[in-house]
């Protein structure tokens, strides 16, 4: 025989901003949850209605609740600090990579990092590396650093100088500073060689 408490949810979290994805309601204040199910998104009154006397209550005191994410390998802030700058894992070419540096060069103060990642010398019809002479020809009126998928940087004239670093730099410990014939530095930054100019990167806030 079925009985209410049967019925009745396991759990129901409320006076939340529940992020729900569901194109009718995309945002609640409460859910219901049933055998590790969802049962039932609403408002707070409507979903208290539904509990039970074993029903476990859970106020998260305005908290945000999101689907569960999976990921096998998420470094979590940097994933959402990417999400802010300038996506460059589809980019074929250096030409390509540029234009998007002009596109967030035009809307963004002078001085201030223009930061991008994601790019992969592989895929570029140019078949070579980019250099600080390519960013330059994008914007010289900001620093400009582009992070490849994995430890490289490509950096344009102005961020180095403000860094500090010059032909006479030496290459850190466990890093290289890829040079011109001169021992310019070429704007490819390799290893440890990368916090030279990302340590002048402003650090991330709670609003932005």
């Amino acid at each position: 025989m079925l009985i209410a408490r049967d019925l009745a949810p396991d759990l129901i979290i409320y006076n939340a901003v529940v992020y729900t994805l569901h194109r009718e309601l995309p945002q609640c204040s409460a859910v219901a949850c049933k055998d590790g199910r969802i049962v039932a998104i609403g408002d707070d009154a409507a979903v208290l209605a539904l509990a039970g006397q074993a029903t476990r209550r859970m106020d998260l005191n305005g908290r945000a609740v999101i689907p569960g994410i999976h990921d096998a390998h998420n470094h979590m802030l940097e994933m959402g600090l990417k999400l802010q700058r300038i996506g460059l894992d589809d980019c074929t070419s250096i030409a390509g990579m540029l234009e998007r540096v002009r596109v967030a060069a035009a809307v963004t103060p002078p001085g201030h990092y223009i930061i991008g990642e994601g790019w992969n010398e592989s895929l570029f019809q140019e078949g070579r590396l980019p250099n600080r002479h390519d960013l330059d020809a994008a914007t010289t009126a900001h620093p400009v650093l582009l992070k490849r998928f994995f430890n490289m940087d490509v950096v344009n004239s102005r961020a180095p100088e403000l860094a500090g670093v010059t032909a006479r730099t030496p290459d850190p410990a466990g890093g290289k500073i890829e040079r011109e014939a001169d021992g310019t530095p070429s704007g490819i930054l390799r290893a440890a060689a990368k916090e030279l100019c990302r340590r002048l990167i402003p650090r991330p806030t709670q609003e932005a």
